[in-house]
């Protein structure tokens, strides 16, 4: 019973460790969004590129086409990947769609 209740809480740490993880690449995930979606509002044109936020190095690809872009925002640090997906309308006003993770 110990030996379980020991091995439990090292998962229960490792868990922990690894969410913490994950958030250190998410924050920065989401510097680069933003960037995404400033460069877009600016130039509806704009494809996306490569940033540095920190340590964390993201890539943005933006397709479609008329009024409505998907944009995928993807960073990595350490084996670490952190995701996003962003539908954003440039006209007649430019606004987020839908926004996950």
């Amino acid at each position: 019973m110990a030996i379980g209740i020991a091995l439990n809480g090292m998962s229960s740490r490792a868990n922990a460790l690894s969410l913490n993880q994950s958030e250190k690449v998410f924050i920065p995930v989401e510097g680069c969004s933003e960037e995404a979606l400033i460069r877009l509002s600016r130039n509806h044109d704009y494809a996306g590129g490569s940033y540095s936020i920190g340590d964390v190095e993201c890539t943005v690809a933006i397709s479609g086409s008329d009024d409505t872009r998907d944009i995928v925002i993807s960073g990595e640090k350490n084996n670490i990947t952190r995701d996003l997906f962003i539908r954003a309308q440039i006209n007649p006003s430019f606004g987020i769609m839908e926004w996950s993770d």
